[in-house]
């Protein structure tokens, strides 16, 4: 009997408390300069803020979102066990019953996305193993000794990164116009994306996650937000 598992230690944690402390760092000192400084700051030094609040905001947003995702998503591969037994695969979790296919039995060996799916001959079953499981490769080699591995192209959904684009184009129209009506459409469409974004992150890591760093940052990013658009705003009236 081999019995596979997922390691305890994700290994996302450690990148996410760094990018959370650096972003926090950084827009925090960023805020305290502007507070301090701001009587006397030039257009050009504004404007320098500006871009640079602007990069930290989406890089950190972003790396956030996409390594708070893949954390969470750590922690549910964790919930489970596979195990190779009497000729058959089984595939069990704290959540949902056990599923079995005997290796004789394997109609189709799929490599998708990181994942190895493992359909049986009986209508409905189907097993996905996760590559982060420990002898990944052992198991692949033995698994494919009862039939091939079908390496599947991953889809690329360009609409995914929509949001982002959209936040980065305003970012750079708040930034660099001069008309009044497109910098405070542009100030709503960044505090609107911003909330939806925070919102949806927020969501996702629900119970989930520790949350304490990555809600500083998110706050912390909100005042910078903020501020950036307000200053804009006031130069423009």
């Amino acid at each position: 009997m081999a019995l596979y598992q997922i390691p305890n230690d994700s290994p996302y944690q450690r990148t996410l408390w760094n990018l959370s402390g650096a972003a926090i760092f950084s827009l925090l000192g960023i805020l305290l300069f502007s507070f301090f400084k701001s009587a006397g700051l030039s257009d050009s030094v504004a404007h320098s803020i500006g871009w640079a609040a602007g990069v930290i905001m989406v890089a950190s947003v972003l790396g956030l979102t996409l390594l708070s995702v893949k954390d969470t998503t750590w922690k549910l591969k964790r919930k489970l066990r596979l195990e190779v037994s009497d000729g058959k695969i089984i595939q069990s979790s704290d959540d949902t019953e056990a599923i079995e296919i005997p290796l004789n039995n394997i109609e189709s060996l799929h490599e998708y996305r990181g994942w190895l799916l493992i359909r049986g001959v009986e209508p409905g079953r189907q097993i996905s193993i996760p590559k982060e499981i420990d002898e990944f490769e052992t198991l692949k080699r033995e698994l494919t000794s009862y039939h091939p591995v079908i390496v599947a192209k991953a889809k690329v959904f360009p609409l995914s990164f929509l949001p982002f684009v959209l936040l980065i184009i305003a970012w750079l129209l708040l930034l660099t116009s001069h008309s009044r009506a497109i910098v405070l459409c542009d100030g709503i469409v960044v505090l609107g994306l911003q909330g939806a974004g925070t919102y949806s992150l927020l969501r996702t890591l629900r119970g989930k996650t520790k949350l304490k760093l990555i809600v500083l940052t998110l706050v912390l990013t909100w005042l910078t937000i903020a501020w950036v658009v307000f200053q804009e705003v006031k130069a423009v009236l």
